[in-house]
């Protein structure tokens, strides 16, 4: 089944969380893909995204509304333009042993026992 945004809206239920992974499966695409178009149904106010207790993020139907657009795959595609990001490092690098080691210690003070 193809991946649009009217599509997706179809498969899920009102009120049902939906774990991205799973479909991503149904419509036979990447997770990725699949997040920007979930995303993008968020922004516009058709899903919510909710965080659940063990980390993971789940998508929620809160309307029966269905987008007006959304069935043309080249309105789905937004870009921004963007000015290229050129880093320029000069001289010598100092402290860096001793930034790594903060965050060792903070890291072994937030591990599981």
């Amino acid at each position: 089944m193809k991946l649009t945004q009217v599509t997706l809206l179809g498969r899920m239920q009102l009120g049902r969380d939906y774990n991205p992974t799973y479909l991503a499966q149904y419509f036979d695409v990447t997770t990725a893909i699949l997040r920007d178009t979930l995303c993008a149904l968020a922004q516009e106010g058709f899903v919510k995204m909710i965080n659940k207790a063990d980390g993971k993020i789940a998508f929620r139907r809160v309307t029966n509304e269905l987008p007006v657009q959304g069935d043309n795959a080249t309105e789905q595609i937004r870009s921004t333009a963007t000015f290229p990001v050129t880093r320029r490092v000069t001289g010598i690098l100092s402290g860096y042993g001793a930034s790594l080691a903060s965050v060792r210690d903070l890291a072994l003070l937030t591990r599981r026992a």
